[in-house]
């Protein structure tokens, strides 16, 4: 304080500048959206696609940098875990605005989907088991929490209206229906194999005919209601989320209960052809409004990337199985454009940063 009196002006200067960073830094924290996770997500699977396609191919090129991806996403996580832990300890009305927001507070399950994506790079790629099991947990609990939380709201409220009714939804059940696919390598741990059996079982029950009633209700919205708004059409490949998600747990797990095998490859096959179905319309749709509107960048293009690349390991595990020519091609073509999209998110979303966009890029209209 005597400073500030005996030099007013220098520290006048001085002052403002830490009370305008404190106050730009308390903002940073409070608007700081958990979507930020669904990098975690795409980054993970793009590290665990990228590795199976190469050694598919012997392609030692393509593991190293899936290696190099997995140290990037894991360092991500916790660079991104503080300002979202500060955000809950902070800020915990905002976040209960958030919830309340049919937009956002589908995000929040982004952190526990994330987390199940590392717990599969430290099993597949870099087998680092007790780190695996560390996030596969913390992952399986965050998501079956805030996914339960979030339907409670969701039935609770009475202010839902169809227009709130968006891909964002699946999310949750793309968590519930990834654990078992992820989980497969916690059942060896033998003094906790009990829970991780009912956790994998409570898990994809759930998940499966909540996707079942939430595409149902996704595809009556888009019969009876006007399209997505120009920048919510990157959510539209999230359906892809839940469909890989299946089939990878299908394929890495169930398929090796014998009692299952034959049931395991008939919804298989559902699942693969939903999903090719899907992909197509997808992007029928996505050129069709980059043709006629111009698409804003937002970090939810990230909703591209996770989708995109766990149907690609689904449909990998699947090609396992029947060791159809015509798939293997078609997993080519699926990891042509995942590489594409994941270095174009990485590329504008460091152009935003840069420019200092990315308070803008990072939120989404109802």
């Amino acid at each position: 304080m005597n400073d500030c009196i005996s030099f007013p002006s220098q520290n006048f200067k001085y002052c403002f500048l830490i009370s305008l960073f404190v106050k730009s830094f308390k903002t940073f924290i409070r608007e700081f959206p958990a979507s930020w996770f669904a990098m975690i997500m795409g980054t993970g699977v793009f590290a665990t696609a990228t590795y199976l396609i190469g050694g598919r191919y012997h392609i030692q090129i393509m593991q190293d940098f899936a290696y190099f991806i997995v140290f990037f996403n894991f360092v991500m996580f916790f660079v991104l875990l503080v300002p979202f832990l500060a955000k809950l300890i902070f800020f915990r009305e905002t976040v209960k605005k958030d919830f309340e927001n049919p937009f956002k507070a589908n995000f929040y399950v982004t952190l526990g989907v994330g987390m199940l994506s590392l717990a599969t790079n430290f099993s597949v790629v870099t087998p680092i088991f007790p780190v695996y099991f560390v996030f596969w947990y913390t992952g399986t609990f965050t998501v079956i929490a805030i996914e339960t939380v979030l339907l409670f709201m969701a039935f609770m409220s009475t202010q839902i209206e169809i227009r709130h009714i968006n891909p964002s939804w699946f999310l949750g059940t793309t968590g519930l229906l990834l654990i078992p696919g992820s989980g497969v390598w916690a059942l060896n741990v033998e003094t906790l194999k009990n829970l991780s059996q009912f956790l994998i079982d409570f898990s994809f029950g759930a998940g499966f005919f909540l996707f079942i009633g939430m595409f149902s209700t996704w595809i009556f919205r888009l019969l009876v209601h006007e399209p997505l708004k120009n920048e919510h059409i990157p959510l539209f490949w999230i359906n892809l989320g839940p469909v890989g998600a299946a089939l990878t747990s299908l394929m890495a797990y169930y398929l090796y209960l014998p009692h299952l095998r034959g049931v395991v490859t008939f919804f298989a096959l559902l699942f693969f052809g939903t999903g090719a179905w899907w992909f197509l319309m997808a992007s029928i749709v996505t050129i069709y409004y980059i043709h006629r509107l111009k698409i804003p960048y937002k970090t939810a293009w990230w909703s591209f990337t996770f989708p995109i690349g766990q149907f690609l390991v689904g449909s990998y595990l699947f090609d396992e199985h029947v060791e159809c020519r015509s798939i293997n091609e078609f997993l080519i073509l699926l990891y042509t454009v995942l590489a594409v999209i994941w270095v174009a998110n990485i590329v504008l979303m460091g152009r935003c940063i840069m420019k200092g966009n990315i308070r803008n890029a990072q939120n989404l209209s109802e």
